[in-house]
């Protein structure tokens, strides 16, 4: 399997859209369209908890699925940036909180059927309000409409589940990023 040519079909400010043609085990040509990010060293995603361990989660509008979203907080890591500097800097845009320590979970790709993307799942502790200096420095953004919404980590599978009930939608990442980030804090207490 060897990837042969590569043609840009669309490009936006955020995203680029590529034809690839790769050749297969036997030697036939084939094509397949692949979604890139531009602009940026990649993705974060993270587990935000409070000091009394709450988790942090998020309520976004997202336009492609015309709905709101339960999520955890998350977002690009600008060029040249740090996964830990994104992860500092989304979680105050997002939140407004900020937190006092920030490890790595793990790194990874998702729907790599069609996105090139690495991601980077963080545990942030110690999520509390940020300074006026930090909100100041990183802002909310306007095209974002985020609620804030803080659920106990011990107890939030069954707060997703109930918010399912009552007919919100979930990001499937939230159930295994958590999983990580309590064994991530269960190893840290033991």
């Amino acid at each position: 399997m060897e990837v042969t040519g590569r043609k840009t079909q669309w490009e936006g400010s955020f995203l680029r859209m590529v034809l690839l043609e790769y050749r297969d085990r036997q030697g036939r040509t084939r094509h397949w369209e692949v979604a890139e990010r531009t602009n940026t060293d990649g993705v974060v995603i993270m587990a935000a908890l409070t000091p009394d361990r709450r988790l942090v989660l998020i309520r976004q509008f997202r336009p492609a699925l015309e709905s709101y979203i339960i999520e955890l907080p998350a977002g690009l890591i600008d060029k040249g940036e740090s996964p830990d500097e994104a992860c500092r800097r989304e979680l105050i845009e997002e939140t407004g909180l900020a937190p006092e320590s920030i490890q790595t979970l793990t790194d990874g790709v998702i729907s790599t059927g069609v996105l090139t993307e690495n991601w980077h799942a963080m545990l942030a502790t110690g999520a509390k309000p940020a300074t006026k200096e930090e909100l100041k420095a990183f802002p909310p953004d306007e095209t974002e409409d985020i609620e804030v919404i803080h659920v106990h980590l011990d107890r939030a599978f069954d707060e997703l589940s109930e918010m399912e009930k009552r007919g919100e939608r979930i990001d499937i990442r939230i159930y295994g990023i958590i999983e990580l980030a309590r064994r991530k804090l269960d190893k840290a207490e033991a």
